[in-house]
């Protein structure tokens, strides 16, 4: 099996390896030299913490890291006010990209609320800002996986799904895209994928959730849509494919909503057995999003070395 499972963004309960921020609300409570002063303790705080994380996946055999889209907290607003220069930032990138991550495959996964296909103009103008700052990231660090959902369909889902590619035409190279549990399937994100030419990172609980909707019918099965996605990676020249996998908090699907919540842990029998196959013809990277983090994918390990003993042995 060629399977890796990878961190996303902070561990559990782990009160040494912890990323800081600060609100606009407690910014705006200082006087400027103090508020400047708390901008850059937290970014030298990150920019460090961001090598530990790299040292932490390194040293516990986790060979992928989603890294934190808060890394520098309100950024439009901290260089809106001067309290960031555009020479303090380059600095701060240049200390992210010193880090060693040569190992280590790593994505970002900017919040759901940027919405490149919103029907309201300052929407997309904040969601495009907000991506840049993911670009200066990772050019600095050196890699490109952005992942991000569809949005909102606006009562009109074709009319945001043209409105979407037409306004992340800048950021192609950077872009993969993922399928929600109630409105996008994985079906508008192929569509999607096919007119961008980027990657879809196939989610298979919300696949599942989505599945729930009375309205939806899957044309194809799971399997078929995972082999769909995998073709998008390899069409846009990366050399590996990646999907998330969680469990429903509740530990059984009942409808889409009630059934989207994560569990701590990830259920051994929600890994399906064709999925550890496939792993073998392709290199595949897993996130586990699970509320127990590292711990979740600690026992992942163990019930996937059992599950390919019991299986494909």
């Amino acid at each position: 099996m060629s399977i890796h499972l990878g961190l996303c963004c902070l561990l559990h309960n782990n009160k040494e390896l912890k990323f800081r921020t600060y609100t606009k609300a407690r910014l705006e409570r200082l006087s400027f030299e103090d508020a400047r002063t708390n901008v850059h303790e937290v970014l030298t705080h990150n920019s460090q913490m961001l090598g530990r994380f790299f040292d932490f996946c390194r040293n516990n055999s986790i060979p992928s890291y989603r890294l934190s889209s808060d890394l520098i907290p309100h950024f439009e607003y901290i260089t809106d006010r001067g309290l960031l220069t555009k020479e303090e930032l380059d600095e701060y990138l240049s200390v992210f990209g010193s880090h060693d991550s040569s190992d280590i495959c790593l994505s970002m996964h900017p919040g759901q609320h940027v919405a490149m296909g919103s029907n309201r103009e300052e929407v997309i103008v904040n969601g495009a800002a907000d991506l840049r700052l993911h670009v200066l990231i990772q050019d600095a660090i050196g890699f490109k996986e952005m992942n991000i959902h569809l949005g909102g369909a606006y009562g009109d889902k074709a009319s945001a799904k043209a409105r979407f590619i037409e306004s992340t035409q800048e950021f192609k190279d950077y872009l993969t895209i993922e399928n929600d549990e109630l409105t996008y399937n994985i079906d508008d994100c192929l569509e999607v994928s096919e007119s961008l030419g980027i990657p879809v990172t196939f989610d298979l609980h919300h696949h599942r959730c989505h599945q729930l909707k009375p309205e939806y019918t899957p044309r194809k099965s799971e399997r078929e849509y995972f082999l769909l996605a995998r073709q998008t990676w390899i069409d846009s020249g990366r050399d590996y494919q990646r999907i998330h996998i969680s469990s429903p908090r509740l530990a059984e699907y009942t409808t889409a909503s009630k059934s989207r919540p994560h569990h701590d842990y990830i259920t051994p029998t929600d890994i399906p057995s064709w999925l550890l196959e496939e792993s073998k013809e392709f290199p595949l990277h897993i996130d586990v999003e699970a509320k127990a983090k590292e711990k979740a994918i600690m026992q992942l390990n163990e019930d996937l070395d059992l599950h390919s003993v019991k299986n494909l042995v």
